[in-house]
């Protein structure tokens, strides 16, 4: 091999690795980005003496070998997963504070207000620490006017018993002396499942009424 072929050669080799620099700074300058923003979502702290980091500070020198590449990749990763799992526990949130909201709006002359937290839903660090401050603020309200609210749905569940003739082994019991949070839920799932119950049942009763009116027309009639 003559020396011309060999500085040809080694021109190409070098050709290449400054095309495969290129794309890989494409890469991290990309990777730098997603980041940046999945950091800010998670409010998650990096090791200031890693690779990660010194993308962050666009040291992208530092990031350019494979080994360098792969630990980005393999954090982006991890960090993807967990930004899934926190927009999965927001919507979780969220949909705490619904029930909250229509609970809170039973038996409240002035029923809270939708959050902007609620209403915009952002999938970050802030709005889960809002919301979940939202929630502990509303369930203490709750509890705050628990007797009220507990005697009141009581007497609504009461009716529903009365009203659709719900027998004894259709009952739930619930302990209205010792008022918890739990008993809070358990009002508002009893009452739930009542008016869903109700609401099936209605059509029957109310055929049974007109039949027990006819009867009742009948038999004056025939007196």
């Amino acid at each position: 091999e003559t020396l011309v072929k060999r500085i040809e050669n080694l021109r190409d080799y070098l050709t290449t690795l400054e095309t495969i620099k290129i794309e890989r700074l494409t890469a991290i300058k990309s990777y730098r980005t997603r980041l940046d923003t999945l950091c800010t979502q998670l409010d998650f702290k990096l090791d200031k003496f890693s690779i990660a980091c010194q993308l962050i500070d666009e040291k992208y020198e530092s990031c350019l070998t494979t080994d360098s590449l792969n630990q980005i990749e393999s954090l982006l990763n991890e960090l993807e997963c967990k930004s899934k799992e926190q927009e999965k526990y927001v919507y979780r949130l969220v949909e705490t504070l619904e029930k909250l909201y229509t609970k809170l709006s039973r038996d409240d002359a002035t029923p809270p207000k939708r959050s902007a937290a609620y209403i915009l839903r952002h999938n970050n660090a802030e709005t889960v620490k809002q919301l979940e401050n939202e929630i502990s603020e509303l369930q203490a309200k709750r509890m705050a006017t628990s007797q009220v609210y507990c005697e009141s749905m009581r007497k609504k569940i009461e009716e529903f018993y009365e009203q659709y003739q719900i027998g004894l082994s259709e009952r739930h019991p619930i302990d209205f002396e010792n008022i918890t949070p739990e008993t809070l839920d358990e009002c508002d799932r009893e009452y739930d499942r009542l008016d869903d119950m109700c609401r099936a049942r209605k059509a029957i009763i109310d055929v049974f009424e007109q039949w027990k009116l006819l009867v009742q027309q009948h038999t004056e009639f025939l007196v």
